[in-house]
């Protein structure tokens, strides 16, 4: 090749060689300068698929410009050779640094900017190196760092990291070309690279934690004789940072250990907050000459505290110029646990603080506390609902509760309805003192606007079309009540990642203007801040009320906030004074399946423990069960386990939410629905995972397929949908062999649950005709005649497999009641309903056995006493 003119470049020597191919030094003749040219494996050259993703990828990098990252100028196809026209960095590469011991800890440490700084840069664009290693670190003579191969590991493999085999290959070679293979270097890799798991910007983080140990102790942090060891270190074995030199600061171990979490979600999340860690003030120690602790006038501050929170209460005109922290605890009512984000709502005026909590089966209850007299209630079950927003003026709640947006008069107690047939359970909302509510109507919607007296609601916001998977969330008004900021969204995380963040419009629909990349809900101050998390903690950014802008640099508020990462909601309010209530999770909880025989005593377990889970359904043998899980970077995926070897895999490997899994009659397939662009798509699987699922049916977000009931026979789905022009949710047949779909129970009231009994003749559903919800059977497939055969209400029936029995869940206990069903030439006879069994407290979701003598119960720990809430009196005003 030397010697060899490619375009406008002409070849003067070889630099090196590797897996991601040759690389070449040579002159730009257009430009007079020199460059580096890498050309493309020929494995890659031959498949056209590839070379047209990697086409794709080179021209994103092409916009990445940093003073950190080696630029890369184009990519070039001359004379049947493909390759990349990229900077040419002069020096040598990190490896070759260390290979003369450990680097001091302030050089490591300025190294550790510079490249966290590229990494932010990059992941802030939607751009993962996947391969970072000290190789892929170059050191210029004139003291700078760029980073080398950025995203290339992507270029070259595309997106089949997903079910890879890491003992495969150390680092990206030619065979990596490959489906089925691992992205990256074995030493370097995460721990979910290293299993073959979906990776994000956080396995970059890892990295710079393993670069970071190495540079300080002067060898690898996971090392082995073959790769296979050196992976099993990466997956079993904890970082050792006792091996650190001593007199290490503390805030580079805190950094470190932050990197270095296995779990990504405790990880750091994004680069640009290692100087944050390295910024932290160092833990020193005191002591006093003769041993003791230096006593402090700690009685003199808690007795100054103790009167300044008493004027807080009091609402006293002379305000002290100081923020006092203080704690709030929740006492929750017997059998009620928090939900997932405990989040203490507090009202402008800062005179009520709302908690949502949750019953052992999950249905949400409001708990109010007044913050005069310190009293505290729980909201009747027609006063509750999700997502919970106060009115400017702190007389009224909003919420969503059923597919309607409701609120309550908090002195009368009335509820009163401002919107119905909405596509799910919203986003949050925000009302203003025009009496206006700004809102979300479902997960995946733009934002509209309603009076709160009710009414036809006006769309404000526009979705982009090409953003998969995406909605506008969590909006908060402005004081003038026309502008208003919100949270852009995805689930699929790269998108996310890219264009996901804070913006700020108005009611006019101007065109969004992002505030923050930080993608997470934002709460406004209204003294003139904007908090959000970032990395575990909760973050503030002045606000410019007036211009709409933000401040440059975000300070520390909490290094421990709630958040969740399924839907970006934080654990943080503000009053109108600028005073935060802010929360930490709950504690972490996990659910263990069981089986419950007839007398309600818990047999054996089924599988280990896993996180909480979205929805469980169990096949007709009782051979296998499946899950709607949350994974780590908060997409929801369908796993299959197996009953008898307790053991389960992941089947669905979508980049955005899969929800509403249910069984064939034979077991062998499911069928479960993905979200796509403005709907969903419904496919069917093989529960072995060994075939690609089969797209059915594509649906629109105004027709959502909300839940899978039952797949009673091969040309027979029933599913729950919602109906375009009625916003509830009812029953609709498709047929999967053709994808045809009609309607089989479509009313403006809501219908769900459906269960075709054995013989076919039969139809058990629920239905909220009455005004609650009970459970019917109709005739089938006439539907002709119909017998209500709940009293209590009733949800999820059952039948067993002769067709005689039928099972549903009811009461507020709750508890599994039973009914005889005798099929007869006219109509059926039907028992009264008796009690099948009690089921426990602490429980999530109840599958019934197909012969009704058994249920698989998820069994989670009680809580019963939350961390408390951290409350920051006057924070707001004395930080401005």
């Amino acid at each position: 090749m030397i010697g060899k003119k490619l375009s406008q470049y002409e070849i003067t020597s070889q630099i090196g060689q590797g897996g991601m191919g040759e690389v070449y030094r040579a002159r730009d003749t257009k430009l007079g300068r020199d460059v580096a040219i890498k050309i493309l494996p020929r494995e890659m050259s031959g498949d056209p698929e590839r070379v047209a993703r990697f086409q794709r990828e080179a021209r994103t990098l092409a916009s990445l410009q940093h003073a950190n990252i080696a630029a890369v100028y184009g990519y070039e196809d001359a004379e049947g050779v493909r390759f990349l026209a990229m900077e040419l960095v002069e020096g040598s590469n990190l490896a070759e640094r260390l290979e003369s011991g450990p680097i001091a800890e302030d050089e490591a440490r300025e190294i550790i900017r510079k490249i966290a700084a590229g990494l932010d840069e990059a992941h802030r664009n939607g751009i993962m190196h996947r391969d970072l290693k000290p190789a892929n670190v170059m050191l210029t003579p004139d003291g700078e760092i760029k980073i080398l191969d950025f995203g290339l590991a992507r270029a070259y493999a595309g997106d089949t990291e997903d079910g890879s085999n890491p003992a495969l290959s150390p680092t990206i070679t030619a065979a990596m070309t490959q489906a089925g293979t691992i992205l990256g270097t074995a030493a370097y890799m995460s721990p979910e690279q290293a299993r073959g798991r979906r990776v994000d910007h956080r396995a970059d983080i890892w990295a710079m934690g393993v670069i970071l140990f190495e540079m300080l102790v002067g060898h690898r942090l996971f090392d082995g004789e073959s790769t296979t060891d050196i992976l099993a270190s990466v997956i079993k074995i904890e970082p050792d940072l006792d091996a650190l030199p001593r007199g290490t600061r503390s805030s580079t171990r805190h950094m470190l250990r932050k990197c270095l979490q296995r779990d990504p979600r405790h990880r750091l999340h994004s680069a640009a907050d290692a100087a944050l860690e390295f910024d932290e003030p160092e833990s020193t120690s005191v002591a006093s000459s003769t041993g003791r602790k230096p006593v402090l006038p700690w009685v003199l501050v808690a007795a100054l505290a103790l009167a300044l929170v008493s004027q807080f209460m009091l609402r006293g005109e002379s305000a002290v110029p100081v923020t006092l922290s203080r704690e709030y605890q929740l006492d929750l009512p017997p059998g009620y646990d928090p939900t997932m984000t405990y989040r203490p709502v507090v009202s402008p005026d800062g005179n009520w603080v709302l908690t949502l909590i949750s019953d052992t089966f999950g249905h949400d209850r409001l708990h109010l506390r007044s913050l005069i007299d310190g009293t505290a209630r729980l909201l009747d079950e027609e006063s509750s609902g999700k997502f919970p927003f106060w009115s400017a003026d702190s007389r009224f709640l909003g919420f969503y509760a059923a597919g309607r947006l409701r609120k309550l008069h908090l002195e009368s107690g009335s509820v009163q309805l401002i919107k119905d047939r909405l596509p799910g359970q919203g986003r949050g909302g925000s009302w203003s003192a025009n009496d206006e509510i700004l809102f979300a109507p479902g997960a995946n919607t733009a934002l509209f606007l309603v009076s709160a007296e009710g009414g036809d609601a006006r769309q404000i916001t526009s979705l982009d079309t090409t953003l998969v998977d995406g909605s506008h969330r969590w909006p908060t008004f402005l004081p003038d009540a026309h502008r208003f900021i919100f949270t852009l969204w995805s689930n699929v995380l790269e998108e996310r990642s890219e264009r996901g963040g804070i913006y700020i419009s108005d009611l006019d629909g101007a065109v969004p203007r992002r505030l923050l990349r930080d993608v997470s809900a934002a709460v406004l101050v209204p003294t003139g801040q904007i908090m959000f998390h970032r990395n575990g903690k909760l973050m503030a950014v002045d606000f410019d009320l007036e211009a709409g802008t933000v401040g440059e640099t975000p300070i520390l508020i909490s290094d421990s906030v709630a958040f969740l990462a399924s839907n970006g909601l934080i654990g943080a309010s503000s009053s109108t004074a600028g005073d935060l209530f802010i929360s930490r999770h709950a504690p972490s909880k996990s659910l263990q399946l069981a089986w419950l025989d007839q007398e309600g005593k818990r047999g054996e377990d089924v599988g280990p423990e896993l996180p909480l889970t979205l929805g469980t359904r169990l096949s007709q043998s009782e051979k296998y069960y499946a899950l709607e899980l949350l994974d780590d970077v908060g997409s929801v995926e369908i796993w299959i386990g197996d009953v008898g070897r307790g053991t389960r895999s992941r089947l669905s490997k979508f980049d955005s939410d899969c929800w509403g899994v249910q069984f064939s009659s034979d077991g062998r397939e499911v069928v479960f629905c993905v979200q796509i662009a403005d709907g969903g798509r419904l496919y069917r699987q093989e529960i072995t995972g060994a075939r690609d699922p089969d797209a059915i049916l594509d649906f629109s977000e105004a027709e959502r397929i909300m839940d899978i009931g039952q797949w009673p026979r091969p040309d027979l789905i029933l599913v729950e949908a919602l109906a375009r022009d009625l916003g509830q949710r009812g029953i609709r047949a498709i047929n999967p062999e053709t994808g045809e779909i009609r309607d089989v129970l479509m009313e403006d009231y809501a219908q769900g649950s459906p269960a075709l009994s054995p013989d076919g003749n039969w139809l058990a559903y629920e239905s909220q005709e009455s005004g609650r919800q009970e459970i019917y059977v109709r005739s089938w497939p006439d539907l002709d005649r119909k017998w209500r055969i709940s009293r209590e209400g009733g949800s999820e029936p059952r039948w067993n497999k002769a067709g005689d029995r039928l099972q549903f869940i009811a009461g507020s206990t709750p508890e599994v009641r039973e009914v005889r069903f005798e099929a007869t030439a006219g109509d059926p006879g039907i028992s009264l309903p008796r009690v099948a069994v009690i089921l426990p407290p602490n429980i999530m979701g109840v599958e019934i056995s197909p012969d009704l003598d058994r249920y698989l119960i998820g069994f989670v720990p009680q809580i019963d006493q939350l961390p408390p809430a951290r409350v920051l009196v006057g924070w707001g005003a004395n930080a401005r």
